[in-house]
């Protein structure tokens, strides 16, 4: 689950991974990332260029990486009041990344941002929103994002954000995905597991027909009649850390389910995942786990930290 609570230089390096997975055949491709203190969770693939953009927690900022591990800031810490950086989606053109962020405090938005000028284009706030953390875009450019402290969720339409749906099974909502021709949302309930919500009635069921509960998930992306979730938590039991995969049939009714992946060095703490190109992205080793053991202080535990590892698994 997505935390409630300077990096001079970002570098990627690929090495492969013998680690055993499920997919394929093929191992995942992971980019170490050298920025202990980064502490990220969100992580987004810009479309059109295959540039990764990672939003910190600690340094309340996003960052970009090219696949030329050239780094900038894209948000610098706490411009125009971003805070931890959660949750993030790029526009279909890639012209925008929506980016959720809060302070654990009550203070929450979803910002609009321009990510070649580096700029805040827009901050969309609500009067009665606690925790804003993760978001999906539907094709016709409504996007709906999840509070988790409210087990709600939000809707940014004609301009302003709007609560759309407040239900007990969403309780601790945290990861968002829509399902085929955008007719299904599925939400992570931190209590219930996932969970799915018809757009047009809003009638919510669990997504699994009660035959399974995955409770925290956090990151959830559907590709291809299938979700992939990332499950993080209990933080200090980093060998139940994994990315499972529901197969969904063409009404986005549940199938069956497995594990993609479940590896402790390269998977502790993972948060949220991103598709590009028939690749998923996985964000892994964030140091959540002692981070949060420790009240946020990073610069307290800089020994026990470790750099973050974005994992790429290639998908059928």
């Amino acid at each position: 689950m997505k935390a409630l609570i300077c990096c001079s230089l970002l570098i990627l390096g690929t090495v492969a991974c013998k680690t055993a997975h499920k997919d394929g055949g093929t191992p995942p491709v992971l980019q170490e990332v050298k920025a202990k203190t980064l502490i990220p969770e969100g992580i987004a693939v810009h479309p059109a260029t295959g540039m990764i953009y990672l939003g910190s927690l600690h340094q309340d900022k996003v960052v970009s990486v090219d696949e030329k591990a050239e780094v900038r800031d894209v948000i610098q810490s706490g411009q125009e009041g971003f805070a931890w950086g959660l949750g993030m989606k790029f526009s279909g053109t890639g012209d925008t990344l929506w980016a959720c962020s809060a302070d654990g405090k009550g203070r929450t938005a979803l910002f609009a941002i321009d990510p070649v000028a580096g700029i805040i284009l827009r901050k969309y706030a609500h009067d009665s929103a606690r925790f804003l953390n993760d978001l999906v875009i539907l094709g016709d450019g409504r996007i709906f994002i999840t509070d988790t402290e409210q087990g709600a969720v939000f809707i940014l339409q004609d301009g302003r954000l709007h609560l759309w749906l407040k239900n007990e099974s969403l309780k601790w909502a945290n990861g968002i995905a829509a399902g085929k021709e955008d007719r299904h949302l599925f939400v992570a309930s931190g209590r219930y597991g996932l969970q799915k919500v018809g757009i047009a009635t809003k009638q919510v069921s669990s997504a699994t027909q009660d035959k399974r509960v995955d409770y925290a998930i956090d990151g959830l992306v559907y590709y291809q009649s299938k979700l992939y979730a990332a499950i993080g938590w209990p933080q200090d039991r980093t060998a139940e850390h994994r990315i499972l995969r529901y197969q969904l049939d063409g009404q986005d009714n549940f199938l069956s389910a497995d594990t993609l992946a479940i590896n402790r060095s390269f998977l502790t703490c993972p948060t949220t995942l991103a598709v590009h190109r028939g690749w998923l992205f996985a964000l892994g080793n964030t140091n959540l786990g002692v981070y949060n053991r420790n009240q946020q202080q990073a610069e307290k535990i800089l020994d026990s930290l470790v750099n973050p590892v974005v994992s790429k698994f290639r998908l059928r």
